[in-house]
């Protein structure tokens, strides 16, 4: 029989990171810098133990029940947001499983598919399937150095005979390029999204893990009610916990809610209390520090490793947070053919492919992401040998 799949469903893609792990997972002695997560030793494992004990002693049967669908634990996160200077009121915040559910939800509870939206490329591929399933266009901005080139956002926008329903960008050690938005493009940003009434989706899960350098100002710091901020604590506490959280207007976190009820309709109260207590007993900070220290050791060593074995005609991106490193290869580069030959040097990373639409790959440089936080020095080292060997077999 064949299946009348929907025009949603036809959009759909797999993307390389599911065949990178189904294959991987089968390589013995594997070296993978393709999964997006943290380093291992910063998941508190022993504190959480001893939170989710106190949990089931404190609330018992409660914490095993269904939650609220707009979530339980909104008091506390707007204390901590308050900390970073966003301002927010409890009916304004939904607890979301995951900050992906929080792109998800405020995909379609703002647009119809005849809608379109604008977004930096390239952009974090799960997002990017939201987009392509629940939408008719999306306008593709580049990225330098600094961020999404407004000036290029400005023109495009302008040149539209419909207005956009939202911008999306990760400003803060962006996926998959690790760049940070600056503060004079944060500001022309949120300008510009304010005269012309459009949304900001400013999502930000890498947000707090900066490893040099001076905090920047949040985009809903510095735009109010036209930004939805789009945060979690999968990358700072642990990521199977899956507690993410939406800032946005009144009214649209209702409709988010309303949503949310045919999605999963609620995020386990378990997992939220888990993070509730884990804020209230303020064991935060020193996660942050744990997470600082580890991190940035393992990025000044990916960074030693890519100079060292890498040709010079091969560039990379320099973060000071997050846990990605973007690798631009010569123009000349076979990326399928690479991570063909990388998998068979026992080693994976995410090509570029998986990041733009397919219309537009070819407009970009051929390039790889790296997530470097997850081994320890030796073994990214290793790691990056092998992956300049794939390099130099596909290059010839």
């Amino acid at each position: 029989m064949e299946i009348p799949f929907s025009e949603m469903a036809r959009r759909a893609r797999q993307t390389e990171i599911i065949k990178i792990l189904a294959k991987s997972s089968k390589i013995p002695d594997f070296i993978s810098f393709a999964i997006g997560i943290p380093a291992p030793e910063t998941v508190p494992v022993e504190t959480l133990k001893k939170i989710a004990n106190e949990i089931l002693e404190k609330e018992g049967l409660r914490a095993l029940q269904y939650s609220d669908t707009k979530g339980n634990i909104q008091a506390i996160l707007v204390d901590f947001l308050e900390k970073d200077n966003i301002r927010a009121k409890e009916e304004e915040i939904v607890i979301t499983t995951g900050a992906i559910q929080g792109t998800f939800l405020a995909t379609l509870a703002l647009c119809d598919p005849d809608d379109i939206i604008v977004s930096e490329f390239p952009v974090y591929p799960i997002n990017l399937q939201t987009f392509r399933m629940n939408v008719r266009e999306i306008i593709p901005v580049s990225m330098d150095s600094e961020g999404m080139i407004v000036d290029e956002l400005v023109e495009k926008v302008n040149s539209l005979s419909k207005k956009p329903k939202f911008i999306y960008t990760i400003p803060d050690f962006q996926n998959p390029s690790g760049i940070t938005m600056s503060l004079e493009r944060r500001k022309k940003l949120v300008e510009f999204a304010q005269e012309k009434g459009i949304f900001i989706l400013e999502d930000t899960p890498y947000r707090y893990m900066r490893y040099e350098g001076e905090r920047l100002p949040s985009l809903k710091e510095l735009g109010g009610d036209i930004v939805i901020h789009i945060n979690g604590f999968s990358k700072t506490i642990s990521t199977g916990l899956r507690v993410g959280y939406v800032v946005a207007p009144r009214e649209l976190a209702e409709k988010m809610v309303s949503i949310k009820q045919g999605a999963d309709f609620s995020t386990p109260l378990l997992n939220q209390l888990m993070v509730s207590y884990f804020l209230e007993k303020g064991l935060w900070e020193e996660q942050m520090e744990r997470i600082r220290s580890i991190h940035t050791s393992r990025l000044h060593a990916v960074l030693k490793a890519l100079k060292e074995h890498f040709p010079e005609n091969v560039t990379w991106t320099e973060p000071r947070g997050g846990t990605f490193i973007w690798v631009t290869l010569p123009p000349k580069t076979d990326i399928k053919e690479l991570l063909d030959r990388a998998l068979e040097n026992r080693v994976g990373f995410v090509p570029s492919s998986d990041f733009y639409l397919p219309e537009i790959e070819k407009d970009y440089p051929p390039a790889m992401r790296l997530n470097f936080p997850y081994y320890g020095e030796e073994k990214i080292d290793e790691g990056i040998k092998r992956l300049a060997k794939a390099l130099r077999e596909t290059l010839g």
